[in-house]
C-alpha cells in the first residue's frame, strides 16, 4: 500500500512471520520516507533540493550494532563526497528497513525479543558547511522502532523497550545472543544485599540462527540458570533447569512442556536458616482461548524430591516427595490486567512426626492499571491472597510473613517461578520468612493458614519522565495532524485481514463471520491495547514517588497475628534499568513497632 499526503510518502508493508508457536507473528513495518518535498517550508535542515550542489560530507545511521556493510551500503547510495540528491535518501531507507526485517526474522529475536514490531524511519539532512566555496550536509538517518512481546503481555508485564532505535540483532555479541541475561541487586533486613543472575538458552538454536524447517521454530529446548547470593549472610539461591517445549498455542491448539530441575537453597527461616537441596520433574500446557474470563492461562503439575536441613534449637533433617498442581489465569480488566493464581501440593516426609503426608492450598489476585492520560499516569497495584494447610506440617513449608524476592504479578505466565508453591503472605516491612508466631513453649514457628492485601500507588512527575516514542509530526493539514503516535497506531488496522488469513492457512478455520470474529478478538484483546500503551503511555525513563501498604494475618493452633505496614519509595525506570526501593514501617502488633525494612530490588535486562 503506498500513500502521498503532502509530500510525505509512506509506505505499510504488512506481513506475517512463520510462527513460533507463541501467538499470531505479525510483523508491521511503516516506512517513511524522508519529507523533503516541494512546497515544504524553509528550513535549515530538510530545506536541500539536489539543484543547489551541495556536497554529502556524512552518513550516519542511528541504530545499535549497526553492521558496517550496511553503514558502507548506505554512503554508497547516497554518495558521500558527491552532489547532494534527494531521491537516493528512499533506496538507502529501504536498505535499512530491508535490514532490520532480515535481522528480526532472526529466530533468537522472535524467541527472546517480541513478536510483532513497527518500524518508522526519519531522514534528517542539514548543511554543515555553507561559504561559497565550501557547500556541505551531513545525513543522519534515524529508524524509530518499537518491538512488542505479544506473549508477556499475557504474562501480565509489558516489556517495555529500552529505546525506540532499533538493534540489529544478527551483529550482537554471541554471549547476550546464546544468554540472554537479566541481572539485578536485591536487599532486605533477613536476606541482606544480594546479587542475583539469570540466563535462559535454546539449545535448538544455538546463537538464534534460524531453523531451514519452520515447524523446527516451533520445537524449544532451553536451558535455565538462576543465581542469588547474599552478599552479607550466608543465604543463596541456585536453580538449573531443562524445558523440552513445543509452543504452537493459538486460537486451536495448546502449547505443552515437559521438564526438570535441580536447586539448592539456603533461605532465612525465622531468626534461623533452613536448607534444600532439590530436584523435580515438571509439565504443563499454555492456551490463549478463552476460558472462563481468562484470556490466558497455564496449568502445570510436577513431582519433587527434596532434602531439608532446618529447626531453631536442634537441627532436623528430613527427606520428602511432593506433588503440586497449579493454575494461572490472565484477564483484562477495564484499562488494566488481572492475574488470578491457584497451587495445590501434596507431600510425604520421610523421618518427621508421624510420617503421614500433609497438603496446602493456596491463591493469589492481582490487579493492576493505570489512571490517567498519555505519559503521566497513577499507577495502581493490589494483591490479595490467602492460604491454608492440613496435617503436620515441617517448618520449611509453613507460611511465613515478610518480603520476597518473587513478583506474582510480573513472573511469566509460564515460566518457573509461577510453576512452583505460592509465595505466601508478602508484609514489606519484614525481612524473607521473618514474620512468625510464638509456640507456647516461646518457639517460634510459621501459620497453617493466612491472608494478606498488599496496594502500592505511584504518583507521577512530569519532569522526570520522557515518552518512549517522540511526538514527531509526519504530515499536517488543515484538516488532519498526523504524528508518529497516530501513525503507529493506525497501523493496527490493517493487521485484521492478515490474521484472517493465517487462521484459514495455518488453523484450518472456515472463511465465515466466526473467523472474523476470532481475529476482531486477537486484534482488541492483544495487538490495539498494547501498540496504543506504547505510543501513548510509555516512557524511556521515569521517576514516581510509591506510596506502600501491607496488610496480613497469620494463623496457626488457635493463635493468630496481624501485622499492618506502611511506607514510601520510588520506582525508577531508566531505560533497560528497574529500581524499586523504599522503606516499609510496621504499624502493629505494638511487639513489632521497632521493625523497619529498607528493600531494594534492581534489575537489568536487555542488555543489547
Amino acid at each position: 500500500m503506498m500513500v502521498e499526503n503532502d509530500g510525505v510518502c509512506f509506505k505499510a508493508a504488512l506481513k506475517m512471520l512463520s510462527r513460533n508457536g507463541f501467538v499470531l507473528k505479525i510483523f508491521l513495518s511503516l516506512l517513511l520516507v524522508s519529507n523533503i518535498a516541494s512546497g515544504q517550508a524553509a528550513d535549515s535542515c530538510n530545506a536541500i533540493t539536489a539543484s543547489m550542489n551541495y556536497t554529502v560530507r556524512s552518513v550516519s545511521i542511528k541504530g545499535r550494532f549497526v553492521p558496517d556493510v550496511l553503514q558502507q551500503k548506505a554512503e554508497q547510495i547516497i554518495g558521500v563526497e558527491t552532489l547532494f540528491d534527494p531521491a537516493r535518501l528512499g533506496p538507502a531507507q529501504e536498505e535499512i528497513r530491508t535490514a532490520l526485517v532480515s535481522s528480526e526474522q532472526n529466530f533468537f529475536m522472535r524467541f527472546v525479543k517480541q513478536s510483532s514490531s513497527v518500524l518508522y524511519i526519519y531522514t534528517k539532512v542539514c548543511p554543515v558547511v555553507t561559504d561559497s566555496t565550501s557547500r556541505q550536509v551531513s545525513v543522519e538517518i534515524f529508524p524509530y522502532y518499537l518491538g512488542v512481546d505479544l506473549v508477556s503481555i499475557g504474562d501480565n508485564i509489558l516489556p517495555i523497550p529500552r529505546s525506540a532505535r532499533p538493534v540489529f540483532f544478527t551483529q550482537l555479541p554471541p554471549i547476550l545472543r546464546i544468554t540472554a541475561p537479566i541481572a539485578g541487586f536485591y536487599n532486605d533486613r533477613n536476606y541482606g544485599p544480594a546479587i542475583f543472575v539469570r540466563t535462559n538458552t535454546d539449545l535448538l538454536h544455538v546463537l538464534g540462527k534460524p531453523s531451514g524447517n519452520k515447524n523446527n521454530g516451533l520445537w524449544h529446548l532451553n536451558f535455565g540458570l538462576q543465581i542469588r547470593k547474599s552478599l552479607s549472610q550466608s543465604f543463596n539461591d541456585i536453580g538449573t533447569g531443562f524445558e523440552l517445549n513445543r509452543s504452537d498455542f493459538n486460537v486451536k491448539n495448546l502449547g505443552w512442556s515437559l521438564g526438570g530441575y535441580y536447586g539448592h537453597q539456603s533461605l532465612p527461616l525465622g531468626k534461623e536458616e533452613s536448607t534444600r537441596n532439590m530436584f523435580g520433574l515438571n509439565a504443563g500446557i499454555t492456551g490463549i482461548r478463552r476460558l472462563l474470563v481468562f484470556s490466558k492461562y497455564a496449568v502445570n503439575a510436577g513431582f519433587r524430591y527434596s532434602r531439608n536441613d532446618f529447626g531453631d534449637q536442634a537441627r532436623q533433617f528430613v527427606s520428602e516427595r511432593g506433588l503440586r498442581i497449579a493454575f494461572i489465569g490472565d484477564s483484562r480488566i477495564g484499562q488494566g490486567m488481572s492475574r488470578f493464581g491457584i497451587y495445590f501440593d501434596d507431600n510425604l516426609p520421610k523421618n518427621f512426626g508421624s510420617g503421614k503426608s500433609y497438603q496446602r492450598l493456596s491463591s493469589n489476585l492481582g490487579y493492576n492499571t493505570v489512571i490517567g492520560k498519555e505519559h503521566n499516569n497513577i499507577d495502581m497495584e493490589v494483591l490479595a491472597g490467602g492460604g491454608l494447610s492440613w496435617g503436620n506440617v515441617p517448618l520449611y513449608n509453613q507460611f511465613w510473613s515478610g518480603n520476597g524476592a518473587r513478583n506474582f504479578m510480573y513472573e511469566s505466565l509460564s515460566g518457573m517461578g509461577n510453576q512452583g508453591y505460592s509465595p505466601g503472605p508478602s508484609v514489606r516491612s519484614l525481612g524473607e520468612n521473618e514474620g512468625g508466631i510464638r509456640n507456647p513453649l516461646g518457639y517460634l514457628q510459621g501459620g497453617s493458614a493466612y491472608w494478606h492485601i498488599n496496594l502500592n500507588l505511584s504518583i507521577p512527575i512530569r519532569a522526570w519522565a520522557r515518552p518512549l516514542i517522540p511526538d514527531i509530526v509526519i504530515s499536517e493539514t488543515a484538516r488532519r495532524r498526523s504524528t508518529l503516535r497516530s501513525a503507529l497506531k493506525g497501523v493496527v488496522e490493517t493487521t485484521k485481514n492478515a490474521i484472517i488469513s493465517d487462521l484459514i492457512d495455518n488453523d484450518s478455520l472456515p472463511d465465515n463471520e466466526e473467523t472474523e470474529k476470532i481475529a476482531d478478538n486477537i486484534v482488541n484483546r492483544d495487538i490495539r491495547p498494547t501498540i496504543n500503551f506504547l505510543a501513548d503511555r510509555a516512557n524511556v525513563y521515569a521517576i514516581k514517588p510509591v506510596a506502600l501498604f501491607d496488610m496480613v494475618r497469620l494463623y496457626n493452633d488457635g493463635n493468630s497475628k496481624t501485622w499492618y505496614a506502611a511506607g514510601a519509595g520510588l520506582q525508577v525506570i531508566i531505560i533497560n534499568a528497574k529500581l524499586q526501593a523504599g522503606y516499609m514501617h510496621t504499624l502493629s502488633p505494638a511487639s513489632d513497632h521497632h521493625k523497619g525494612n529498607f528493600f531494594v530490588k534492581l534489575t537489568v535486562s536487555d542488555f543489547y
